[in-house]
């Protein structure tokens, strides 16, 4: 079973596009696999050449992910106003959530995808949440080999990072989950990884577990230079809250975008 519909039958059913642009796109995906061994969406390839609108590619996207809106504007909105006030040198992007019902997963997909579409250089969408890995089954990528792979056995940062068909967007997998998820973190491997990705990529979107109830997420953060923060609608008080921050605020890290949820 396939993770979404064919992207093409959903763009001519919607009256995007013909079905020979269609053709024409599946043609030069081939030929760009062939040649330089890259996998790219036909739909990036169809906005390339004019077959269909950035608005419309986002209505195809969503509508063929059988896991999940992939993008939404609100996201788009978000990282919009966070390259703008971002520093070049603050790259390092963690989402998590309080307490971990808030679908804070999707929120850094999409959000990772918003900064792959602005085009202003590389990113990299890491799944760090091992208790609830959902990244790779949403982009149809291999779980493992990850980011435990990578910092217990030593392996090549090249073998462990996977090209999402998304222009400018690669994925690291968490990777088998391990016995003790704080010692991934504790890993003294950790903080060189870091650094090495900070010279590889404009954005490095971590998808964390919940700080409000995980101290691995504690973690995290020490190593990032900002965090997302989504919350329930109507279902924090407001202690929980200033908890959260008061976390961040020893950690020094800041809070640099919140999103408000429907749990």
């Amino acid at each position: 079973m396939t993770r979404r519909k064919r992207f093409g039958d959903a763009a001519v059913s919607l009256g995007f596009a013909s079905r020979q642009e269609v053709t024409d796109a599946l043609s030069e995906q081939e030929t760009r696999l062939k040649h330089d061994g890259d996998r790219v969406l036909i739909g990036f390839l169809m906005v390339e050449t004019g077959a269909l609108t950035a608005h419309q590619l986002l209505e195809v996207l969503n509508h063929t992910s059988e896991n999940g809106r992939l993008i939404s504007e609100d996201a788009i909105l978000l990282a919009t106003r966070l390259e703008s006030s971002l520093e070049d040198d603050q790259r390092v992007i963690m989402m998590s959530s309080v307490n971990g019902e808030e679908n804070s997963s999707i929120i850094a997909t999409q959000l990772a995808i918003a900064f792959a579409l602005m085009d202003r250089g590389q990113i990299l969408l890491i799944d760090a949440d091992f208790r609830v890995s959902s990244q790779h089954a949403r982009l149809g990528l291999n779980p493992a080999p990850g980011l435990t792979e990578y910092l217990e056995k030593d392996l090549d940062l090249g073998s462990v990072l996977q090209e999402t068909g998304v222009p400018r967007l690669s994925f690291l997998s968490g990777g088998s989950e391990p016995k003790d998820v704080l010692s991934v973190f504790l890993s003294e491997n950790y903080a060189p990884l870091i650094h090495d990705l900070r010279t590889r990529f404009h954005r490095i979107i971590i998808d964390s577990s919940s700080i409000g109830t995980h101290s691995d997420a504690a973690v995290i953060a020490s190593y990032s230079d900002g965090v997302v923060l989504a919350m329930a609608e109507d279902q924090h008080s407001r202690e929980e809250v200033r908890e959260i921050l008061r976390i961040l605020d020893g950690l020094n890290v800041t809070v640099i975008g919140s999103v408000l949820t429907h749990a």
